[in-house]
């Protein structure tokens, strides 16, 4: 486990604040995405004392009413929800090694 620091937060609080700040930055203000709550989940359990092996526990029970009320619905129509997408983006593109970008 981590040293705290002395308000009781993990040094991984202080690396995902950082890094929070750089992908906001780097997208830029117009596109205002930020990290959903479970981006800190981990951190605020490790900051409460959970032991690491209960924090999946704990991510799965915050969500089963969601996954069962998802299924209810599969079954009043007796079919899966399936989210439809369509790729918009160029089909023909040349791969561009990392270092060449």
């Amino acid at each position: 486990m981590m040293a705290k620091s002395h308000f009781g937060c993990s040094r991984l609080f202080s690396i995902a604040t950082r890094l929070e700040g750089e992908v906001v930055s780097d997208l830029g203000e117009g596109k205002r995405i930020f990290p959903n709550v479970d981006f800190y989940s981990g951190i605020v359990y490790d900051a409460m004392g959970v032991p690491e092996d209960l924090y999946t526990v704990i991510f799965a029970v915050s969500r089963v009413s969601g996954w069962t009320a998802r299924v209810m619905e599969y079954l009043d129509n007796n079919r899966i929800f399936r989210p439809r997408a369509l790729y918009v983006g160029d089909f023909d593109r040349e791969y561009v090694p990392m270092e060449n970008r």
